[in-house]
């Protein structure tokens, strides 16, 4: 949330209320990023909560060197603070802040609501894989980030699109480099 000093915050999860003081909270829904900087709550992802991290700095030199080794997933003598929900709401004094959201900064005001919506996604299975006994083969691809250009990478991704010889194809995820709200 901030580089350079902590922010007092108000976070509640699932209607349990805190007061803290950090520069930095990350909420995550991927068990795979939180074991990749070796942040626990992976687990309770698995099981369809969210995971927040608070980074437990306090000072403005501290927060500045802890924020770097808080990013890197290096070890610090304060661990972060970990917890984890189906809702977490946060809330700090200044309305207007800026966030960084799936890699874009952007100002946003607060509260900041994040939710689990259980059953939110229902995926429809076409006719041809009940003959398979319900089993299809997909593809997944993300982040495409259309605007920067390695057409060399092409060609090796529909190759390997084509030797899966999926049921379907889905794209999701950053379709853009560089989004810009009209």
């Amino acid at each position: 949330m901030t580089l350079y000093q902590p922010l007092k915050l108000t976070v509640t999860v699932d209607g349990r209320k805190m007061h803290v003081r950090s520069p930095m909270a990350l909420v995550a829904s991927s068990a795979y990023q939180l074991e990749q900087y070796d942040f626990d709550g992976a687990d309770a992802v698995r099981q369809g909560k969210l995971a927040l991290i608070l980074a437990p700095t306090t000072t403005a030199y501290s927060c500045c060197c802890g924020r770097l080794r808080f990013c890197s997933g290096a070890s610090t003598e304060e661990r972060p603070l970990m917890h984890t929900g189906h809702e977490i709401t946060i809330s700090a004094r200044k309305k207007r802040l800026i966030i960084a959201r799936d890699g874009q900064n952007e100002t946003m005001v607060g509260p900041y609501r994040f939710t689990i919506r259980p059953g939110a996604l229902q995926v429809r299975v076409p006719a041809r894989a009940a003959d398979k006994g319900g089993l299809m083969r997909l593809v997944l691809m993300t982040d495409l980030h259309f605007g920067r250009a390695q057409p060399d990478l092409v060609p090796p991704l529909l190759d390997s699109i084509a030797t899966a010889n999926p049921d379907l194809v889905v794209i999701a995820g950053d379709f853009v480099q560089r989004a810009r709200a009209s």
